[in-house]
Parts: C-alpha cells; structure tokens; sequence
C-alpha cells in the first residue's frame, strides 16, 4: 500500500533524521545526519513502482559503504565518501567517529534494544587480503571476520545464517546466490525494537479505510489512543512524533494533505526535517489512529547510487586496498533488505545491506583436457630436472 509510506520518510530505525542524536557527545560532524539520508529515500521512491512500499536504513547502508571506502583508494573513494555525505575525506577521522557511534549504539534494557554488526566474508582462493583493510575494519567497525570456500554450496547458506541471528530471524536471507566472480562481501545488520512511551489498548484497534495513492480503498487495522503528542499541522501536511521509552529515540510519521506521496518526499530536505523537530513539534493533545503493520522490503542499490554519482565503485574502480585478485576488484551487487513492524506495544525493525566485491577482468580458464607437457625446472642452477609429456593422465 503505497501510502504507507507517509510512515516511512523518516524511519530509517530512527537513524535517518534522527541520527544526530544517537553518537556519542562530541562526535565530529563526519556522521551526523547528512543530505544522503533523504536523497538516497528520494532517489529510489522516484524509480521504484508508485504503489510500493520504500523501507530504507540509511544507516545500514552508510555503514557498509564506509567500510568499502577504506579498501578503495583515489576518486573510487572520493565518489563514496561524497555520496555518502562526509564533509571530509581523512579515513582516520571517520573511521574513529563510526567507531564511537558504534559503541553508543549498542545499547539494550528492558524496553529497547538496538544493535548494529558488520562483517567480511571472503575467499582465501579468490583474494589475498590486505592485513591493514582487515585490521581497521576489526578496530573500528567491530567486523567479524570470515574465510570460506565461495565454490561450496554451505557457504550461502552460512552468510544467510549469520544476517538470520543479527536480525534477530526478521531478515532470514541476503544472497541468492554466490556467483564465479564473487570474491568477498562486505555485510552490515542493524536491529532495532522499542516500547512506545504510551502504547496503544489492543481493545481500541479496529478496522479502518486506507485510501491508497491510486484511489482504491483498502481495510486495515488502525491502533488508536487520545494523549499527547509532539505533533505539527498545517495546509500542507501533518506530522506526529511518537516517542518511545527511551527518550533518545522516537519515531516522526508525516504525511501530506494537498500534493501526492512522491510530491512531498521530492520536495523533502534534511534542512525541513530539522526545523520540524527544532521549531515546530509542539507537546498537544492528539486523537490519534495509526495503521498497525508488518512489511518487507529489498531493493538492489546499484543504479540508484550510480545515478547519485558514485558510478566508480561499480566499474572501473580502485580497491586496491582491499587486497589482490586476478583482475580488477569492483562492487558487483549492493543489496539491501529491511522489514518494520508497528503494533500496539511498539516497533521492531531490521536492516541488511551486502557489498559484493567481484572480480570484474577475470582471465580466460586454463583447462588441460588434451595431451599437454609438463617441465621441472631448478632456476637456480638453470638445470631442467623432469620434462614430460602427457598423452593420457592416469
């Protein structure tokens, strides 16, 4: 139902607009919410189907692209951290201030947990890593690290696992499929649940009409309560935010009243989203109805950020700090895949995103399946010590 998005423009598991909240006191700027949380929603709302759902952690995926931008180098990198929104391109800076918002992120009590993991996967066989890439991603990113064989069928299976338990079992799978080119991924997994400060009585749900941007009528569960919210209106649009119980998070809904869905999130800018919470929310009372809900949503991230400007990680790029295989290293496919449930005691939501890192020149295979000749040479006293030919190998 496309108008459920009017739910969605700021979720990002409360790290999109929100995000400057949540880093540790005096974090640099690096990682505060940049103009990438809204143009990255904007870009891909705008190309996906008009009445599809859009559920985006900005954050996840600001996560794995940091930690493929220390294995590039040059304008690959560049293009990255330009995206993404840093105001600086000093690896250091931005690696130790992911560092202290990871540790401020994690965070668990009895109402709210949060949670973020990152990892490398890779095959021995197919790359030699770069010591230094693995070491500042262990430091600073917390990645676990992980060799396998890419040709075994198990190891699909074992990377799904591990997104499995760090979503908690919402997301159950990122990768279809392992292909000849793949060489390592590069993965992050956010969770996220809460408790509302002020729940809903499950006595009060009840169906109500949904009309969706197309015009059809649709019957949903609506949670409803009388209480006071922060909360804004005008002629253009209304918004509510709904705090949790923990009140370094909360969770904003907008939604228009003259222009469509898509209307209004083009029009959307961080630089809004900051007044409304700086200047407008104000503590009133609200008779609210809220859809209840649980979606699902992937998306391939490719085109949208090639269309964003950072066109050379996906091709002719520069990873030469990752480590070395036999061709040139690019990312082949950026996955990313979400779900996020609102019910009557709070939200729940999870986000992966995946970097596939593939070998984009590889060489023709040499396959000896006809007569061929072996030589043993010792080099060093130029002597030849076997020579040989094989008709028939048994």
């Amino acid at each position: 139902m496309k108008k459920l998005l009017f739910l969605l423009i700021v979720f990002a598991f409360v790290a999109s607009c929100k995000e400057k909240k949540l880093p540790a006191p005096n974090t640099p700027k690096t990682f505060e919410a940049s103009d990438f949380v809204v143009d990255i929603f904007k870009t891909i709302v705008n190309k996906e189907e008009n009445e599809k759902n859009v559920i985006l952690s900005p954050l996840s995926i600001k996560s794995a692209f940091l930690m493929a931008a220390n294995g590039a180098n040059g304008e690959t990198r560049n293009q990255i951290l330009s995206v993404l929104g840093a105001d600086n391109n000093d690896m250091d800076a931005i690696n130790a201030t992911y560092k202290s918002l990871l540790e401020s992120l994690d965070y668990q009590d009895d109402t709210t947990r949060i949670a973020m993991a990152n990892a490398v996967f890779w095959d021995n066989q197919r790359i030699q890593m770069k010591p230094d890439f693995l070491t500042k991603v262990a430091d600073n990113y917390q990645a676990e690290q992980y060799q396998y064989d890419f040709g075994m069928p198990s190891t699909k299976d074992d990377i799904n696992g591990w997104v499995h338990e760090k979503t908690e079992g919402r997301i159950k799978e990122i990768l279809d499929q392992i292909s000849g080119d793949d060489v390592m991924f590069l993965m992050n997994a956010l969770y996220f649940k809460a408790d509302w400060k002020s729940g809903f009585s499950e006595d009060l749900t009840s169906n109500k009409d949904f009309t969706k941007s197309d015009g059809t009528v649709v019957s949903v569960p609506f949670m409803n309560n009388d209480w006071e919210y922060d909360a804004y209106a005008n002629d253009e649009y209304q918004a509510l935010d709904l705090k949790f119980k923990n009140d370094n998070f909360s969770m904003t809904f907008l939604m228009p009243k003259q222009k469509s869905i898509n209307e209004f999130i083009n029009d959307l800018t961080l630089e809004k989203l900051d007044d409304l919470y700086e200047s407008k929310l104000e503590s009133q009372r609200v008779i609210l109805s809220l859809p209840k809900f649980e979606i699902n949503y992937k998306v391939t991230l490719n085109q949208y950020l090639i269309d964003m400007g950072m066109s050379l990680p996906f091709g002719n790029a520069d990873f030469s700090n990752l480590g070395t295989a036999g061709g040139s290293l690019a990312i082949g496919q950026a996955l990313h895949k979400t779900f996020l449930k609102i019910d009557e005691k709070g939200a729940e939501g999870a986000a992966v995103t995946s970097i596939g890192i593939t070998v984009t020149s590889v060489p023709p295979p040499m396959v000896f399946n006809q007569p061929f000749v072996i030589v043993l040479k010792n080099h060093k006293t130029n002597s030849y010590v076997f020579m040989a030919k094989i008709a028939e190998p048994k």
